[in-house]
């Protein structure tokens, strides 16, 4: 649809409307099976790099050891974080 924008007389009123399917994938993971992390690779260092944009600080980071405690499996690691998060 064509408007000639100079002939307007009053404001131009445009709606418009759509639809999306979405899906929801979910994993079951055992926590026991999550192995450790190859902290050389070059994956490793490219998702865990800080960059300037990273807000964080020694509070954020003692706050993370706190609820982690003495967890070393990475998987239940961040499940605490994530409950702790949510709470």
């Amino acid at each position: 649809m064509e408007v000639p924008l100079d002939k307007l007389k009053k404001d131009l009123i445009i709606t418009t409307g759509f639809t999306f399917k979405q899906y929801e994938q979910r994993f079951k993971i055992n926590p026991d099976d999550v192995g450790s992390y190859d902290v050389k690779s070059a994956l490793y260092r490219k998702y865990t790099v800080f960059r300037a944009n990273t807000i964080t600080g020694w509070g954020i980071t003692e706050k993370a050891r706190e609820v982690i405690g003495n967890e070393s499996n990475r998987y239940r690691a961040l499940r605490y974080l994530s409950r702790y998060n949510n709470t």
